[in-house]
């Protein structure tokens, strides 16, 4: 079922990362906000942002991530123009940098047997 909540740009991105195969979830709650999408897995928050928000707005944001920190999550803000106009790359640069985010583990086994 599609939330009736979600944007049609938010949207467009959740349907697009399935299609890459990321698990990724639609409007999930957090326990403190709604986000956009979420890829529980990787600990990361998506929020499709029009961009021009109120200073106002901007601190309630910026205190959401601080709290999606705290609680072991990244966010990421992507401007709605990326998802409009570049759909595709967006996608395939969120999908790129999930991946990337798995690869410490393997260069931290490789720190942690190297000798200096």
């Amino acid at each position: 079922m599609v939330s009736q909540k979600a944007t049609p740009l938010a949207l467009a991105l959740f349907i697009e990362l399935k299609k890459r195969g990321v698990a990724a979830q639609l409007e999930k709650w957090d326990g403190d906000k709604t986000v956009d999408i979420s890829i529980e897995d990787a600990k990361m928050n998506i929020e499709v942002d029009a961009g021009q928000h109120s200073a106002d707005q901007a601190m309630r944001n910026l205190l959401g991530t601080l709290l999606a920190f705290k609680k072991g999550y990244l966010t990421l803000r992507i401007p709605n123009s990326l998802v409009k106009y570049n759909l595709q790359h967006t996608a395939d640069l969120i999908t790129e940098f999930l991946i990337e985010s798995k690869q410490p583990e393997v260069n931290n086994a490789f720190l942690w047997n190297t000798k200096f």
